[in-house]
């Protein structure tokens, strides 16, 4: 019997690669600007000697990080040709998000979280919270019209990034065929097509402001009690993100983006 010839994962995705990398510069920057905000706002909150919400501040700790390395995955599935399953991950870090928002610097949270025991469920359910997302956002400097947008389009990438998670055939049922010869075909391994580009951008901008989020939610019981060092330290560095963000999100566009007017974290007005 004929074996079959190993799939060249490597060079495929280095292929598909090589052809994403030079139109993702901005949004890549963002992504390693997410993460040095996310390091910083935990070494700020970590500088605040203990207090009230220490135990919530250790719970939101370990959610920082695990939104750390999961928007990393994000991030290597983007690039490499794999943007429905980063998607999918997409979905988790939306979840990890809220949870962070959730818990703020409440400790009865925080210990629900540490003795939750349940696999069938998840602490907190997704009603909980759904609950807090608005006044977390208010809480952030959204207001108005800004706030119900920025609400539904939070929930708008939350059901696309869940409808990858789950295998949902409107996303599914198209995805990696391609026609040839007659015939279609399906892609096993990384795929790309003429509108990867924006895909991969939409996904990542979306996962860098969930980042962007968590540090605000994150930072607001800390900030005006931290060390002035690691305060102005963590301010620069969500002031970086905030730029990088506008400038990501007017990348694929000719000429200098317009000025950043979205609402930024009222713990946060200095320029880098």
């Amino acid at each position: 019997m004929r074996a079959w010839n190993r799939i060249p994962w490597v060079t495929l995705e280095s292929d598909v690669s090589r052809r994403l990398r030079p139109q993702l510069a901005a949004h890549r920057r963002a992504v390693e600007a997410a993460h040095n905000a996310l390091r910083a706002v935990v070494f700020m909150a970590a500088a605040v000697p203990a207090q009230k919400g220490a135990t919530a501040r250790a719970v939101q700790s370990k959610l920082l990080v695990r939104i750390s390395n999961d928007l990393r995955l994000i991030e290597l599935a983007c690039v490499r040709g794999y943007v429905l399953q980063a998607m999918s991950l997409a979905a988790t870090m939306h979840e990890l998000t809220h949870v962070t928002a959730f818990i703020g610097d409440d400790d009865a949270k925080a210990r629900e979280w540490e003795a939750h025991k349940q696999l069938t469920d998840t602490f907190p359910s997704l009603r909980q919270r759904r609950s807090t997302l608005r006044t977390s956002l208010a809480a952030l400097g959204f207001q108005g019209v800004d706030l119900e947008d920025e609400i539904q389009n939070q929930e708008n990438n939350y059901r696309l990034f869940c409808a990858a998670k789950h295998g949902n055939p409107v996303l599914h049922r198209d995805w990696g065929r391609v026609s040839a010869d007659g015939s279609e075909h399906v892609i096993h391994g990384p795929f790309y097509e003429d509108r990867s580009p924006e895909q991969v951008r939409n996904v990542l901008y979306a996962c860098v402001r969930l980042a962007w989020f968590a540090c605000g939610v994150y930072a607001f019981p800390w900030y005006a009690n931290a060390p002035k060092p690691e305060r102005e330290r963590f301010r620069r560095k969500l002031r970086w993100l905030e730029e990088l963000l506008w400038r990501a999100r007017f990348a694929p566009h000719e000429g200098p983006p317009p000025r950043a007017s979205s609402a930024a974290p009222r713990h946060a007005k200095s320029r880098r």
